[in-house]
């Protein structure tokens, strides 16, 4: 909360890492408010306990700035394949690694239907850890 609470230069951030804080989908709207004020290019919240993504989404694609998005091993499943897509279908040059969550053969299936209106994903890891059978 403490940063979002000071005034922040202006200047965009590199790199925000905020990996393995114990975040959870209460975070989620913290870490929204965050990505706006710090508009980081590389986005990093491995090794966390995020669900909930709508929060998150609705501040990367507000902002623009973030190009690497890296949510390893969290608790997303495809209840958040829609914020998912929203962001992929918002930036470009977008690389995304969401290996180890819980999407399931539903939450694969739903991101490559995404995948379909998206010109701007460079880079997307999904399969590791995921249980998808299909």
């Amino acid at each position: 909360q403490c940063l979002c609470r000071h005034k922040v230069n202006k200047q965009k951030l590199t790199k925000l890492d905020l990996r393995n804080n114990n975040l959870t989908g209460a975070s989620s709207r913290l870490i929204g408010d965050i990505i706006r004020h710090l508009q980081p290019h590389a986005l990093v919240l491995d090794d966390n306990k995020i669900t909930n993504l709508r929060n998150i989404s609705t501040a990367i694609t507000a902002t623009c700035t973030v190009k690497v998005l890296y949510m390893y091993n969290n608790s997303i499943t495809s209840h958040d394949v829609a914020a998912i897509s929203d962001m992929m279908s918002c930036l470009e040059e977008f690389r995304v690694n969401i290996d180890n969550n819980k999407l399931g053969d539903l939450g694969a299936e739903l991101i490559s239907k995404g995948l379909i209106n998206t010109k701007t994903l460079r880079a997307l890891s999904i399969t590791s850890g995921n249980n998808i059978e299909s």
